[in-house]
C-alpha cells in the first residue's frame, strides 16, 4: 500500500514536472521565465537610456519608474506577441517603450506629471530667462505651461515648439493687457 501511495505521488508529479515543462509563450499568455527573461532585459535596456540620454537624466528617472517602464512594456509585449516575436520586433517593442515612458514619465494631454511640468519649467525658464525680467518670465512661464498641457499630448512632443511659439504670443498679448 505505501509502495502505492508513493508511485502514484511520484507519477503525479512526474506528470506535473513534464505538463509544465513543456508549457510554451504564446501572444497573451507568457510563462514566467519568459516574462522574468524580457524584464531583465528591459531593465538594462532601460538604464542605458537613462545614462545615455541627456532629457531622461534631467528629468531624474528613477529605479522604481525604471521597472514601471518595464512592467508596463511587459503587459503590452506579451497582449501582442510572443517572446520570439517580441525579440525580433525591435522597432515595435521601441515604440511600447516609447508609449510605456509617455504615459508615465510625462503623462497626458491635459494631465501632465509633475515630474515632467517641471522638467518643462526648467526648460521655459532657462530659454525666456534670458529676455525677459524674473517676474514676466514667471508669469509667461505659467500661461504658456498651463496652455501646452491642455492644447499638447507629451507623447507629440516634436509639435510642441511650433505650439509653443504660438501660445508664447498668446500669452504675451494677455500678458500685456
Amino acid at each position: 500500500m505505501k509502495k502505492s501511495i508513493a508511485k502514484s505521488l511520484f507519477l503525479g508529479v512526474f506528470g506535473l514536472f513534464l505538463m509544465t515543462s513543456c508549457e510554451k509563450s504564446v501572444k497573451g499568455k507568457w510563462i514566467a521565465a519568459d516574462k522574468a527573461t524580457f524584464s531583465k532585459n528591459c531593465l538594462a535596456e532601460v538604464k542605458k537610456s537613462v545614462e545615455k540620454d541627456e532629457t531622461l537624466k534631467t528629468l531624474g528617472v528613477t529605479e522604481t519608474e525604471e521597472k514601471a517602464l518595464c512592467d508596463c512594456g511587459l503587459q503590452k509585449a506579451e497582449a501582442n506577441y510572443s517572446p520570439a516575436e517580441s525579440e525580433k520586433s525591435i522597432p515595435e517593442m521601441e515604440k511600447i517603450g516609447e508609449q510605456c515612458a509617455a504615459d508615465l514619465i510625462m503623462g497626458k494631454k491635459g494631465a501632465w506629471t509633475p515630474k515632467f511640468k517641471d522638467f518643462m519649467t526648467k526648460t521655459l525658464v532657462k530659454e525666456m530667462g534670458k529676455s525677459l525680467p524674473p517676474d514676466a518670465t514667471k508669469k509667461m512661464v505659467e500661461c504658456i505651461l498651463g496652455k501646452m498641457e491642455q492644447e499638447i499630448d507629451p507623447k507629440e512632443m516634436e509639435k510642441v515648439e511650433a505650439a509653443a511659439e504660438k501660445i508664447g504670443e498668446d500669452c504675451a498679448k494677455e500678458i500685456m493687457k
